[in-house]
């Protein structure tokens, strides 16, 4: 009966020392992505704001967003965006990146990242959505929003 109870406490110990030192290396591993993931943001979101243009945008998106938002789309976002006026400086950004798996697609990283920009016309943030595959970032997702848009609205609205 002794015997039976030591294998079981070197079994459980084991097994705690493995779960443990699984649990540190996929910490280590997702702070390696969002240290990635969050130098690809600080590297694109100015180039964007700087150009405010499509074809920037589309350099850095995934096919996945391109074959989904029509570029006629993406143009009146951008022409609302400009009513932000000149990009002054970019500020940071915020945000995390999640590891998924499925039989259909098989092992997808994604970084969900709040930007914050400042415009002529005051403090914007942005939005993206973010997709690893093949070993490369690119954007699902991108939405500008700024006080700035809302009272522009309300003036030339009312």
């Amino acid at each position: 009966m002794k015997r039976i109870f030591k294998v079981l406490v070197v079994f459980v110990a084991i097994t705690i020392l493995l779960s443990v030192f699984g649990i540190g290396i996929v910490s280590m591993r997702n702070a390696a992505l969002e240290k990635e993931c969050r130098a690809y943001v600080d590297q694109i979101v100015p180039a964007i704001l700087t150009d405010m243009s499509v074809e920037t945008l589309s350099g850095f998106a995934s096919d996945e967003m391109l074959s989904v938002i029509p570029k006629e789309e993406l143009e009146e976002g951008f022409t609302c965006f400009s009513k932000l006026g000149e990009f002054n400086s970019y500020i940071g950004c915020d945000g995390r990146t999640s590891t998924w798996g499925s039989l259909k697609n098989g092992r997808m990283i994604t970084g969900d990242y709040v930007a914050q920009a400042d415009f002529e016309t005051g403090p914007a943030t942005v939005e993206l959505l973010l997709l690893k595959k093949e070993g490369q970032w690119s954007i699902l997702g991108f939405h500008i929003n700024s006080e700035a848009l809302l009272a522009f609205d309300k003036i030339h609205q009312g």
